[in-house]
């Protein structure tokens, strides 16, 4: 009996434990999120999945893809729940201007090869002026996007990022 009980706990019971331990450490720098919307057509469509990581949030950049739960409309509230997928167009202390849809960060014209173009006509333009652990961002699908541009409050307050997309699973590139 004792033989049958070490076979089992070798087999089964250490392979189980050794595996909940990976899952419980892997998933408190990674997870997966949906992506719900259109508004970052055609680098991510609705319905991809992303990989995300929970590291190094402390060295985003210009352009780097973030998920994030936002204060849409007051920056005192408590943030959604529901996750946000977007680039990061600036970094705190920036200054963005977008005029007729040219984006200018820093008094720096940007070029943007990833923003999806669908013909649309619609122009904006406006002036941020970014305020220190907050960041602004975009969809690459700028004429159905609802980001930065058009919210009350048009910053997302860094201790509402939660990561950053390393991996996209429907089509695996980034």
């Amino acid at each position: 009996m004792e033989a049958v009980m070490k076979k089992f706990i070798f087999n089964w019971m250490l392979p189980l434990l050794l595996s909940i331990i990976i899952c419980f450490t892997v998933s408190r720098f990674v997870f997966i999120v949906t992506v719900s919307t259109s508004s970052m057509d055609n680098t991510l469509n609705k319905g991809d999945i992303l990989l995300v990581t929970r590291i190094n949030l402390e060295e985003l950049g210009y352009g780097d893809i973030i998920v994030f739960n936002h204060r849409i409309f007051y920056p005192n509230e408590a943030a959604y729940d529901e996750k946000y997928v977007k680039r990061l167009i600036g970094l705190p202390g920036d200054e963005i201007d977008i005029l007729n849809n040219q984006l200018c960060i820093n008094n720096k014209i940007i070029k943007e090869t990833y923003i999806y173009d669908d013909g649309d006509t619609r122009i904006f333009s406006g002036e941020f002026s970014v305020p220190d652990n907050e960041y602004f961002v975009l969809g690459d699908n700028r004429n159905i996007s609802f980001d930065s541009r058009y919210w009350e409050y048009p910053y997302v307050k860094k201790e509402d990022i939660v990561g950053k997309v390393i991996l996209n699973f429907s089509n695996l590139t980034y």
